[in-house]
């Protein structure tokens, strides 16, 4: 049965989704620093990490009167490589981890995995759950999982992805975002960006509902970040609405709020300015 706040936040969905958008600079600008600029491709090596690093380096946001993007986000085997390029420690250092994407994998390797990738510098950890625990309503193992890799994480922030393309029944997409919240997610993220589905206006909205239960019963305020697909700051900015309508402005900011992408950052310098043009 769908609760009251499953049901009041995806007809907020479905609002927006039916809704115009126009975006100013200011709001522009909030997108760009809300960024998690990701290289996660299948060829991904040292040199193209660095490479990537390097664009991220060659923009001077302060010129542009602009923040820094909120993260890169790249494979964990890439860490070392990008804290050795990447310049503006402003810039979080993100990373996949959880035998990404499938999820698939002991539990103890998750917990290695993410240990090794803190030592190495990064500063939040983006952790796939075991998939296969949604089929049979295994929820109790995924706040256990999440729970381990939180344990390994020392101090850096967990993002928590649920894929939430796997997921038909919105009620078992709640529960599993409670789990998640309840192992210590400090942010649940809609996807691993490697599905057809990505990030919907629908799905983000039960994850919003949760987190926004979550902090109701508890006091603790976690983030969301959404992925998979946002590749226009029209697409961006409903999600940015969402997260106001349902969570409320204290979410707004990049703390709080994130979008996972790796083209949309062009994409929104161009909006903002013709005159701005960097290939990230």
């Amino acid at each position: 049965m769908e609760s009251d706040s499953v049901r009041k936040a995806v007809e907020i969905a479905k609002d927006i989704k039916e809704s115009p958008v126009s975006l100013n600079t200011e709001q522009l600008a909030f997108l760009f620093s809300a960024i998690d600029l990701t290289t996660l491709n299948n060829h991904d090596n040292d040199e193209s990490v660095k490479a990537f690093c390097e664009k991220v380096n060659d923009f001077d946001a302060p010129k542009y009167n602009l923040p820094y993007l909120a993260a890169v986000c790249v494979f964990p085997n890439f860490i070392a490589t990008a804290k050795k390029t990447l310049v503006n420690s402003a810039i979080q250092l993100a990373c996949v981890t959880g035998n990404f994407p499938t999820g698939q994998t002991f539990p103890l390797m998750k917990v290695i995995e993410t240990q090794k990738a803190v030592e190495d510098g990064a500063s939040e950890i983006d952790m796939v759950i075991n998939r296969g625990y949604t089929v049979n309503n295994e929820f109790s193992l995924i706040e256990k999982e999440v729970s381990e890799v939180k344990s390994a994480c020392d101090g850096a922030r967990l993002k928590v992805i649920l894929e939430t393309s796997d997921f038909s029944d919105d009620m078992k997409l709640y529960s599993a975002s409670m789990a998640a919240l309840k192992g210590g997610a400090d942010f649940l993220k809609t996807s691993t960006g490697k599905t057809n589905e990505g990030a919907t206006l629908h799905k983000g909205a039960i994850l919003c509902a949760a987190i926004k239960d979550h902090a109701t019963k508890w006091g603790m305020q976690t983030g969301v970040k959404f992925s998979g697909g946002i590749r226009t700051s029209e697409d961006a900015q409903r999600y940015v609405r969402l997260v106001h309508e349902i969570l409320g402005k204290d979410w707004i900011t990049p703390t709080f709020f994130r979008i996972g992408a790796s083209s949309l950052a062009g994409k929104v310098l161009t909006d903002m300015d013709k005159n701005i043009s960097h290939s990230f």
